[in-house]
């Protein structure tokens, strides 16, 4: 998957950052939450976009720092308010890291998500 250098992924109402629940964890599973984004640190809250090797349209997010990507946890049906994590990174056709029909910009070094 060729990447994009879109190092921090901020929510347009609150202007926070996807954040990795405590600081630079790199236990799978972990929460990650909304945070105050953390500009010119050594920060867990960059992410990079990866596009799937398998859907043009599909991508997955990331983080610099840990390594892993944000999914959804297990093999659960998904609905309104699931929460995600981060997780090692799949290279599987029917992995759930990956993102699909949403619209991508980026503006300046900040990955805009709606």
């Amino acid at each position: 998957s060729s990447g994009i250098n879109a190092e921090y992924g901020i929510n347009q109402k609150s202007s926070y950052c996807i954040n990795v629940l405590g600081y630079r964890s790199t236990q799978p599973d972990t929460n990650l939450n909304m945070w105050t984004c953390q500009f010119n640190m050594n920060t867990d809250q960059k992410w990079e976009v990866q596009w799937s090797k398998f859907d043009d349209c599909a991508f997955r997010l990331k983080n610099k720092d840990t390594h892993m990507c944000i999914d959804a946890p297990g093999e659960s049906v998904y609905q309104h308010g699931t929460n995600l994590i981060q997780y090692p990174c799949e290279d599987r056709a029917t992995s759930d890291v990956y993102f699909e029909k949403i619209r991508v910009f980026k503006a300046g070094s900040r990955l805009n998500i709606s």
